[in-house]
Parts: C-alpha cells; structure tokens; sequence
C-alpha cells in the first residue's frame, strides 16, 4: 500500500513538473515591500515609490528587466472581482462573472517571459490622467469575446470603480494558484493607476540570485532607508514552493515505503532462512535422490513467491481502497494508474525473490551426507 502510494506521488510530481506555468521563471528573483501607512498615506506616494524603485533597480549592472505585482503566480491568494463588459445588459455585482485581477507595474509581461498575444503591455504611460487601460490574459479574451478582437473593448471592474477601462494588450496565460490549477483567466490593471501599497518586485538578470538580490535591496533602501523589504526567493523557489504539499508526501510515503520494503525482505529473508534449516534433511534426501542445485534453488524461490502473490493480493486490495484517499493530491493521475500499480508489482516480486534467492543457494550446497545424519 505505501508503495503503491509513492508510485501515485511521485508520478503525480513528474506530471506537475511537465505542467508549463506560463511564464519563464529561470533568472528571476523576486522579493516582497509592504509600504506602511503612516509613512505613506497618500496613493501618489506609492507611486512616487515603485518609480523611484524601478528607475534605480533597471540602473543596476546586470538588470535585463524589472516589473512587480501584488500577487506573484503560482502563490495562491489574490483577488476576483466582478466584471461588467460594454455593450451587454447591465447587471448587479452579485449576478457579474468573475475573474481574478492583479495589481502590476510597468513592464511585467516582458519581465516574467510571457507573451503579448495581441496589442501591447503597460508602459510608464499609463498612469493617472491618462485613459484607463487593461490588459487580460488569453483565456479571458476567450471567455468574454470570443471569436473578436479583445483590443479596444471595455470593461468595468465594479470593486475599484465605475468607471470604464478599455482593453489595451492580451498577454499568454499564467497558472494563479498553483500548477495543478487551471486558472488562467486575469485581468492586469496598471498600479500606476491603482495603487496599492504591497508589491512583489521581480527582476530579471544573469547575475547570480544572492548577488543580485542585495543589489536590488539596497536600491529599494536608496528611496527609503527603513522600509523593510521580505520574502526574498527565485521565481523557481516559488514554482516549488506551490507543489510542496505534494513533494512532502511523496518523500514521506517514499521513505516509509522504502523502509517497510526493508523490513518485508528481512523478513522474508529470516523466514526462509529458518525454514531451510528445519528442512535439511528433505533438502538432504531431495539432492540424494538427484535433485539438482537449481532444481531446488528454483522450488525455494518458488515457494517464496507463493508466499508473497498472497500479501500481493491482499496488499493490492488495500491500495484500490488507500488511492482513493490520495485522490485529493493527484494531478495528471488516476488514482488507479496502471504503471503505479504494475511498478509496485514488480518491485516486490524483484525484492522477494532476491531475499528468497540466499537461503535457497545456501540450502543447495548442503552436503547430502551431513544432511542425513542431522537430527
């Protein structure tokens, strides 16, 4: 059963390691500022802020790109907001469809390797006093316009504001909450036109992460000595971060499989082992009356794995029964996969004979003689 369990596990991290996030996390460091209130009472503070911070941060040796959002991908939490789209009936926030909505700076397709599919990305442009723009990934164009061009179309996010913002860019699709979620469907808005106080800072670069991180923490203490600055991780660390639920109980079953397979071969190992001494002088009258060495090895061996097709048959039944408690954990896996199952066949089968294998060379190199006179 634990055996047949780490096989669903660590078929299911091999899936989610296939799983394309959506964006290119190799070279990205990320890091965390929540600008304080009672420093920074005013949205054109955190403005003035993240332009300081951006400015200083693409100046450093190194930087390919810079950008930053409220909430990294594949890191769970965020917010969905109602959406209300020109030109269709008019509806309370309660029946509106929701999508989730990321705060992002300038710059954030480009940084984190996704695609413009379709017009463009927000630039330093788009800041307040200018038209409100959005960008929307992929599957929402899909959703709320198919068959059309998503660029130029309007929406409205009721949970900011009434007012209208029009479609400026569509960008590839990104995994949110994680790479076994499939929920790609986002509207950006510019945090130079909605400001928020928590930002997630991501930056591209070659240099190494460390080297790079305290460069990128000194420039954010250039604009303000005393704001503290967390979550300091490589966009790889926070992919792994989101399957580390699985990666725990695939090595936790693994380790207890691994030693419970230990114990099933010392097991078997002692058991046959005490066995044949109790059957030297069968073994001896067998060989006296021309059973050959591998005849017998083949008829202990033989009889071990009886022995163990009957815990086969009543460990398998327990696993059809423990897989579908795991089913909570799978990704790209049937709770009754096939190659998990046939795996765990064959690695028993392998242990149980190799564990029988000694104590049956033992027993065909009795001397026949010896054997008869033993009482």
């Amino acid at each position: 059963m634990l055996l047949v369990a780490a096989g669903l596990l660590i078929r299911t991290l091999s899936q989610l390691r296939a799983v394309d996030p959506g964006i290119d996390p190799r070279n990205v460091v990320t890091m965390a500022v929540i600008l304080p209130e009672s420093k920074y009472a005013k949205a054109e503070q955190y403005v003035h802020f993240f332009d300081e911070t951006l400015r200083r941060v693409r100046a450093l040796p190194g930087v390919e790109a810079v950008s930053g959002i409220d909430t990294l991908p594949l890191s769970g939490g965020g917010s969905t907001q109602p959406v209300a789209i020109a030109g269709e009936p008019v509806r309370p926030l309660s029946e509106q469809p929701e999508v989730a909505v990321r705060d992002v700076l300038p710059g954030y397709a480009a940084t984190l390797g996704m695609r413009v599919v379709d017009g463009r990305d927000f630039t330093d442009a788009d800041r307040d006093g200018r038209p409100l723009a959005v960008v929307v990934s992929a599957a929402t164009a899909r959703r709320f316009w198919p068959n059309q061009r998503a660029v130029g179309k309007r929406l409205t996010l009721g949970l900011i504001s009434n007012d209208v913002r029009e479609v400026v860019g569509v960008v590839s699709d990104v995994r949110l909450n994680g790479l076994n979620v499939s929920d790609a469907q986002t509207i950006y808005v510019p945090v130079t036109q909605v400001p928020t106080p928590a930002i997630s800072f991501a930056v591209r670069s070659a240099l190494p992460p460390q080297q790079i991180a305290q460069s990128i923490v000194g420039a954010i203490h250039g604009v303000d000595a005393e704001q503290p600055v967390v979550d300091i991780a490589t966009m790889d660390e926070v992919i792994g971060e989101s399957i580390a639920q699985q990666r725990f109980a695939m090595r936790l079953l693994t380790a207890f499989a691994a030693l419970a397979l230990l114990l099933a071969a010392i097991g078997i190992y002692g058991v046959l082992s005490y066995t044949v001494r109790q059957r030297v002088q069968e073994i001896g009258i067998r060989m006296a009356l021309g059973a050959s060495a591998r005849k017998l090895q083949a008829h202990i061996i033989l009889q071990t794995l009886s022995l163990a097709g009957i815990g086969l048959i009543i460990g398998l039944g327990g696993s059809l029964i423990m897989a579908r408690s795991l089913a909570a954990l799978l990704f790209g896996v049937n709770a009754y996969d096939p190659a998990s199952f046939i795996g765990t066949v064959i690695v028993l089968v392998a242990v149980a004979t190799i564990a029988g294998y000694f104590p049956a060379r033992r027993a065909s190199q009795i001397d026949p003689i010896n054997a008869l006179r033993a009482n």
